[in-house]
């Protein structure tokens, strides 16, 4: 996981797929967008049920009150 996140602290992840890019590059623009593009890297890591992607994300402080 820590490959698909930004470390805490830190502005980047190691690697954004390409297809997830734009998203990445765009995140900080609304609540929507940040949840969308953490969204889409935590679905980089197999985990064994769909909706633990959205609990995921919804753990994080700064994601706790975005659209879902």
């Amino acid at each position: 996981m820590g490959d698909a996140s930004a470390p805490a602290g830190d502005a980047s992840p190691l690697a954004v797929p390409p297809y997830l890019a734009e998203a990445w590059s765009v995140r900080d623009r609304s609540a929507e967008l940040h949840r969308a593009a953490y969204t889409g890297l935590a679905r980089q890591v197999p985990l064994p049920r769909p909706e633990l992607y959205d609990a995921l994300v919804s753990s994080m402080p700064h994601l706790r009150n975005s659209a879902r």
